[in-house]
């Protein structure tokens, strides 16, 4: 599995939470269970991070992000997501 193996850190807590939500999205979708590395409480943001500074870009996110990003509180539409 790709997801299995736990990337080093990236340097910024951010990214990391990023990362984390990311494997766990895909794991979920995938209907298989999310790495252990992935719920590490250094996965996890202690605030909100909104990716964009566009208000309209906030609002997206708000209804859009995948539960994984929002329960670390990286605030990020699922559309960019794909789209990245």
């Amino acid at each position: 599995m790709l997801v299995a193996a736990e990337p080093e850190p990236t340097g910024d807590p951010r990214f990391d939470a990023l990362l984390a939500a990311i494997a766990e999205d895909l794991c979920v979708r995938a209907d298989i269970a999310p790495p252990r590395w992935a719920s590490g409480s250094d996965r996890f943001l202690d605030g909100f991070w909104w990716v964009s500074e566009l208000p309209s870009a906030r609002a997206s996110a708000l209804v859009h992000a995948p539960a994984s990003c929002r329960r670390r509180g990286v605030m990020l539409d699922r559309h960019d997501l794909s789209a990245a």
